[in-house]
Parts: C-alpha cells; structure tokens; sequence
C-alpha cells in the first residue's frame, strides 16, 4: 500500500500504524453543508489520507464570497471567489460545493473528490438513502461510508441521521453556532480492538491459583537457583524483576510452611512478602531490579482479570446482531465471530484470556531479559493458534452468511484481537433524531424509557460538577443551543436575524421559554444549577447571547470544533482509541468543554 509506506505519513503511521492507514485510504467522508466547521472537519482527514471526500451542499455561487465583498476576511478559509476560476463573463461560477471541494483536494493530491449541488438539503422528499448509496458507489473502490454533517438546521439534519442511522453508516454532527461549538458522535454500533489506554497492568501470569506458572516460564525460572545465590554480583544486580517475583514467591511459602499455590491474601501477608523481596538483595540502594520486584510485587499475587466491558461483551455474545458492525476493520462479523472464540477460549483456560506476549521494560541484563521475552513470546503463539483453531470451529457453528466472513480474519487481524483482549470496547448511540425528539419542547406524553431515564440521570449528575465560573458551564450552552433551534422549528429561521432592539428583546424571550422546555425535557428543570443560572436568570444572559450570535460562524471556533469531529472520524474509521460518548460541547467563551451522553 503506498499510501501507508509513504514517508510523508511516518509520523501518523506511529500512531495507528499500517492497518489504520489502510483504513483511512479506503474510506470515502461525505460531508453535507460546506460551512466552516465541516471544511475544517474535512482539511484534517484530507492531510492524513482519507481514501476521498465527497462534498454535499445546496448554496449556489451567491453564498461564495469574494475579496472584495468581504474585506478580504473569510469565516471559512475554503471558500471564496476565485478570478483564477472565473467563466465567460469574467466571475467565478462554481457552487460552494465545487469551490470547497476544489480548494480541500490542493492539500492532499492522493485523495480523490467529488462534490454535489443539491437544490435544498432540507428538501422532505430529498432521498437521503439513495444519496448515500450513490455516493460510495462513485467513490471509486472506498469501502467504507462514514458522514459529516456541519451547521445544518433541523428539517436537513433529522432525516439525514435516521437514513445513517437506518444504514449503519457512522455519522459525526458538527456545529459552530457563535461562540459555541458541538461534536455529536452516531454510531449504531461501533467496536474498538486497540482502544489503546494510557495505562495498563502487565499481564505476567504470576498468580494463577489452579494450574499456576505457565511451561514457558516455570521453565525459565527453574534455571536459576532458589535465592540466586549462585550468581554474581552483576548477575545478581540484573535479574528480571519478574524472576525475582517467583523465587520470592516461592520463599515467601516455605517460610510459612505453605504447599500448593497459596497467595498473600492479608495486607500482613502482603507485607511479610514485600520484606521478602527486600531481603534477598544484596544491597538493596544499588539494586535496581530488586527496588522494581519491591514496587511491583502485587503482581506477585494479583491476577489481571478482564475489565468489565470485555466481560459484558462476553456475556452477550449470544444477541449480538452482526449486520450493525460498522465504520472499522472488525465488521461484518467478524468481531462476533473472534468474541465467540474469546469466551470458548477463556471457558477452557480457567477464565484467562490469550497472553499478548508483552513484557514491560525493566532493569536486566540483555541476555535474561530476552530469554524472559521469549518465554511470554512462546505462549502467545501457543494461545493465538489455539484462537484460531477456535475461530474456525466457531465458524462451523454459525449460518453461512457469517462463515464467509469468519474466513476473511487475517493473522494481523487475529493477532492484534489477542494481544488487545483486556483493551476491547463497544460504543452504541441512539441517533440524533431520537435524541433531538426526546430532548424537544413538546416531548412524548409516556413516561421516559429505560435508555432515556438513564441518560437524564447522568446529566443530572453532571450538574453536580460545574465549570468554576458556574455559568460557564458547557450543558447551559448546549441547552441554549437545542433552543435555538427550537425557535427555527417554530419560525422557519434562527433568533436575532432584525437587529431591532425590540426585535432582539422578543427573539430572546422567546429562545429562554424554549430553554424551559428543553431543560424539562432533559429533566434538567429542578436541578440546582440550571434553575439558577439559566431558568431563574432575570437577566436572560444565555438567550441573549445566542440571539447575538445569529448562527454566526466564527472561524476560530469552526477549526476548534473542526479538529475535535476529525478526531473522533479518524478514530471511527480506524477502529482505534474510543470515540467520545457522545457529545462534545465547547464553549468558546471561556474556553472550555465537556462531554455528555445525550
């Protein structure tokens, strides 16, 4: 693949490697509304080498400025009259979909683009479906569809989620509204193998209490002598920390007179086996690698269990339903498959999971510490070809239709799944529109669901736990914004569109009456924080501002927001690190944000 062997991409490829570039290139990013936010969304995926774009827009050459009808400042850096371009009778012609199109393909020649005019995206007889189905059949070879959606008002917005939402597609909504800016991520169902955490424990098998050391590595430990007295002082002084931990260990159990596997299980047992590692060093200031076994040695006696996430995954492996794997490489259902194969796995090994083969860094001397590595190294082949052995018997098991995929699982693909068992993860969102109707002013008269009790729970939660300067707080402006639009479901435009003073003064009555709403509807009304700073404000300072804003775009807030929605497409694309869950809200006042399950 050139485009992931290219030394223009090195430093990306260090971060989600060759299977994310190639994900990447074969991805085509469709964006409707060609506003500042959604081409600044777009420059950051067009820079790494997404596959290609295809821009979606319904403003004719009359919404591309120029020069000088601007002053020469634009909101959006990817738009604007070009003399270059410019036609028969001398002006440029383009749409604002050529134009946005033409300028995002000069950043990245690998990319291909195409661009449509449609003649209103808020059109209610605009076939969303087949819109999205012409566009990744002209993508010419994408395999993937992930949407941008960028500052597109209700009547455009809503159907264009329920068709994503409908069609598993993946779909990130962006806005810039003022000062204010928010990501909203939609995904059906969307799996992560390498969510790559920050941290993590080793996983070093010490502390298994049925079967205990695994060959490899009782092996390993058995050549050395029980108190590593035999050794040199720079032997000694270079141990691995992991050896040290076994003879300790196995000390620690005679002193106590103990047989079998029997762990510390007191904080006293703990400590009598902490004193242990101590006293088998020789000088235990000089010793680094006995400091290491003394600071780690809970890895001694604790087991590394799956987190709570792979184990629901497990649990539920039987009602998964495979056709809504979307937006990564494990799709189409292949992720279920290597899931059934975890749990029988897991089931046959006492509840461990494949060994990823890893060993962390540590104080040693370069030939035990590679022969510690292969040890760990040796099991992990062992446990990823009994993986495989199982993945094909899992295939046999499941109708046709899955058997094909379970065939297409390539070693990369099975060796990346085992060495990131512990670090599995599954991001489901309801779709916009169901958000958006829940969240409305006129809300269903039923009592909420179970899903929608829980999500009102946690914003409720969320109030708890304010911006220091109260009501700056990012929930107040995403209140404030949902009834903005609110206010153009009602008249057909956003408030502060007549700079009268009156005129301003009823749009922003109007906009804090919808903001009671919505705060209801959230079942945000008798919080502490909203009563306070936003409904009982005699002031109405968040209405107000927004109806300053007119739905202004701000450059500077576009590319914040912009960078944010790119981040969480590449991470949908490549099946890498965990998207945000699910809304990201900014406030460009104060410069901060926050993230709420909505």
């Amino acid at each position: 693949l050139t485009m992931a062997t290219n030394d223009k991409y090195d430093r990306q490829l260090r971060l989600w490697g060759a299977s994310g570039q190639r994900a990447l290139s074969s991805t085509t990013v469709a964006l409707f509304g060609a506003s500042a936010a959604g081409t600044e969304t777009l420059k950051n995926l067009v820079l790494p080498g997404v596959g290609g774009i295809h821009v979606v827009d319904d403003a004719g050459r009359e919404s591309v400025p120029s020069a000088a009808e601007s002053g020469g400042a634009f909101s959006d850096f990817f738009v604007f009259k070009d003399e270059k371009k410019s036609g028969g009778d001398g002006e440029d012609t383009r749409s604002r979909a050529e134009v946005a199109c033409a300028n995002l393909l000069e950043l990245n020649p690998d990319v291909k683009g195409r661009h449509t005019t449609a003649p209103s995206l808020s059109d209610p007889s605009l076939d969303r479906s087949a819109l999205l189905d012409g566009i990744l059949k002209e993508s010419g070879g994408s395999e993937k569809l992930l949407v941008v959606a960028s500052d597109l008002p209700p009547p455009a917005l809503l159907p264009l989620s329920r068709a994503c939402h409908a069609k598993s597609i993946p779909l990130v909504v962006v806005r810039s509204y003022g000062l204010i800016g928010t990501v909203r991520v939609q995904v059906k169902r969307h799996v992560v193998i390498e969510s790559k955490p920050d941290s993590s424990v080793p996983d070093l098998r010490l502390a298994d209490p049925k079967s205990g050391l695994f060959p490899q590595l009782k092996a390993l430990a058995d050549g050395y002598s029980a108190n590593l007295e035999d050794l040199d002082s720079k032997e000694h002084g270079h141990v691995p920390y992991v050896i040290i931990l076994i003879k300790a260990m196995e000390r620690w159990r005679a002193e106590k007179g103990e047989e079998g596997l029997v762990f510390p299980s007191t904080t006293e047992e703990k400590a009598a086996f902490r004193q242990v590692v101590r006293s088998m060093a020789r000088n235990f200031n000089d010793e680094l690698n006995f400091r290491e076994a003394y600071d780690d040695a809970y890895l001694a006696y604790a087991t590394k269990d799956v987190p709570w996430e792979v184990q629901e995954l497990l649990d539920n492996v039987d009602s998964m339903d495979t056709s809504e794997d979307e937006g990564n490489n494990y799709g189409d259902g292949k992720f279920n498959v290597l899931i059934r194969a975890l749990k029988k796995f897991m089931d046959a090994n006492g509840g461990h999971p494949p060994l990823n083969g890893s060993i962390p860094d540590m104080t040693a001397g370069t030939e035990p510490y590679v022969a510690l590595q292969g040890a760990y190294r040796s099991k992990s082949d062992e446990d990823r070809k009994e993986m495989r052995r199982l993945v094909e018997e899992v295939r046999t098991e499941e109708p046709s239709d899955v058997k094909g995929s379970a065939m297409e699982i390539s070693e990369e693909e099975l060796t990346a799944f085992c060495k990131n068992v512990h670090n599995l993860r599954k991001l489901e969102t309801r779709s916009y529109a169901e958000e958006y109707e829940a969240h409305s002013p006129s809300p269903s008269a039923q009592p909420p669901s179970p899903q929608e009790q829980e999500i009102r729970d946690e914003l409720l939660m969320a109030t708890m736990d304010p911006y220091e300067v109260p009501e700056h707080t990012p929930l107040l402006w995403h209140v404030a914004l949902r009834a903005c639009d609110a206010f153009h479901d009602s008249r057909g435009r956003y408030p502060g569109s007549d700079g009268r003073a009156l005129a301003l003064k009823s749009d922003a009555d109007e906009v804090h009456s919808h903001i009671e709403a919505v705060a209801a509807s959230m079942g945000l009304d008798q919080a502490d924080l909203i009563r306070s700073h936003l409904l009982d404000d005699v002031d109405k300072k968040h209405a107000t501002e927004m109806v300053r804003y007119h739905n202004a775009e701000l450059h500077n807030v576009a590319s914040v927001v912009g960078g944010v929605a790119s981040q969480e497409a590449v991470k949908l694309i490549t099946g890498q690190y965990v998207p945000l869950d699910d809304t990201y809200v900014y406030n460009g006042i104060a410069g901060v944000g926050g993230v709420y399950k909505l």
